[in-house]
């Protein structure tokens, strides 16, 4: 069981959660909920944890305002179920911030390799075409640019407590502008 099996680690990287679903209800399901179960069975279970680090995502603080990147001061207002149930998931470690050292990581969406989604996006744009979304800035991590974060995050005593947001870069370069 959960409980049993979640003794004797110094670190736990909360990695896991449901990023589609038919249904909102799932959603809160898995990434809150189960969330919450694993919390409970830290605190229960393991009185050495070093770092309790949760990956939650920037759609739980929801879409920049203003044009000014959202970071770690930004007032939450999550535009999806999915960022919503991510935010309810990080109210749940704060909520034992006092029990155990905790991390939240807000990352932006990943790319790399076996990805699907950004896979589709990154072959329009290799092909010459450019969606229409305006004047958007998206951000962007790669795969391995996040893991070296969660592993840095879970090294620096200074991210005990805190949320960290992940830097915004542009995925749209200049000269791809140009060869429309």
């Amino acid at each position: 069981s959960l409980v049993e099996n979640i003794k004797d680690y110094d670190y736990i990287f909360h990695l896991a959660g449901l990023t589609k679903s038919c249904s909102g209800d799932e959603f809160y399901c898995i990434n809150h909920q189960g969330t919450e179960n694993i919390l409970k069975a830290v605190v229960k279970n393991n009185k050495s944890l070093k770092r309790f680090i949760y990956l939650s995502s920037l759609s739980a603080v929801g879409p920049s305002r203003n044009g000014k990147p959202v970071n770690e001061e930004s007032l939450p207002s999550p535009v999806s179920d999915y960022g919503r149930s991510k935010l309810e998931g990080e109210k749940a470690v704060l909520r034992y911030k006092d029990l155990i050292p905790i991390t939240i990581l807000r990352p932006p969406a990943v790319y790399g390799p076996r990805d699907r989604d950004l896979l589709i996006l990154f072959k329009i744009i290799k092909k010459g075409f450019f969606p229409e979304w305006g004047s958007c800035c998206y951000s962007l991590i790669y795969v391995d640019d996040l893991v070296n974060g969660i592993i840095l995050s879970a090294e620096s005593d200074k991210s005990i407590g805190r949320f960290i947001s992940f830097q915004i870069i542009t995925i749209i370069q200049q000269p791809i502008l140009q060869q429309r």
